[in-house]
This record gives C-alpha cells, sequence and structure tokens, in this order.
C-alpha cells in the first residue's frame, strides 16, 4: 500500500513530499556536522550514541510518514553528507577514514572497506539515488 504525501494538484502532478523531507535534512546534516567539528575543535567529547540516536528518530519518523525503506534512505543520507561535511569542516579530505574509530558504524564501515574513504560513500550515493528513481517509476 503506497501512502506518499503530495503537496499541489490532485493526483501525482504535485510535489512529492518525500523529496521534500529529504531535501530539509541534507542540510540538517550539514549544520550537525558543522557543529559536531565545533566541538571536535574544542576538544569537546562527542556523544556518537546521541548522534546515532537522532539520525535513527528521524529515520523512523521519515519511514512511519512515507514508505518503510526510507529508514534506509534517510541513515544513507545522514551517512554521505554528515560525514562528508565534518570531513571538510574539520579540514580533512572527503575519503578521510580515522585510524581509530569511535563510533559503531565507523568501525563497521572500516571493516568492510579498509582504509578506502571512497567506495562506501559512492556505494551510499547510488543506493540513495536508486531509491529515489524507484519511487518516480
Amino acid at each position: 500500500m503506497e501512502h506518499h504525501i503530495w503537496i499541489g494538484c490532485s493526483g501525482r502532478s504535485g510535489f512529492n513530499m518525500e523529496y521534500l523531507i529529504t531535501l530539509f535534512y541534507i542540510p540538517f546534516c550539514i549544520f550537525f556536522a558543522w557543529l559536531n567539528a565545533k566541538w571536535i575543535e574544542r576538544n569537546k567529547r562527542i556523544y556518537h550514541g546521541i548522534n546515532g540516536a537522532i539520525h535513527i528518530i528521524a529515520a523512523g519518523a521519515f519511514a512511519y510518514y512515507t514508505e518503510w525503506y526510507h529508514f534506509f534512505t534517510t541513515l544513507l543520507i545522514a551517512r554521505l553528507f554528515f560525514d562528508v561535511s565534518l570531513n571538510l569542516f574539520r579540514g580533512l579530505r572527503i575519503n578521510y577514514v580515522p585510524l581509530n574509530p569511535k563510533s559503531i558504524v565507523d568501525k563497521l564501515e572500516q571493516k568492510v572497506f579498509g582504509k578506502d574513504g571512497y567506495t562506501p560513500k559512492i556505494i551510499y550515493l547510488v543506493l540513495i539515488i536508486s531509491i529515489f528513481v524507484y519511487e518516480l517509476v
């Protein structure tokens, strides 16, 4: 059962609310990365569990109001945009991989991809685009 939220004209001629939510979530991830970069710069502790919980709650809310698979889409968006932005705000390369990762997701990503910082980001981007193209079909 589809329950897309459309804004505008009747039927599918309006603007898809899922894209609008995504457009707002990406700037949130960038802002959140900037905030974390400032905390790191000031030697403040980063609470990875709280950071992850924020993204999981957002993903759950998004999926609840749209489609179940948007839970994963939102987490992929968070992973891609938060990580790239955090690296850039810290003056690091886009493909930076920490020597001793502290977050569970960083540790898992490093086990799968090693020190390759580009491949996971490319995979996340391809998956995000694929899900949104699937929506259009």
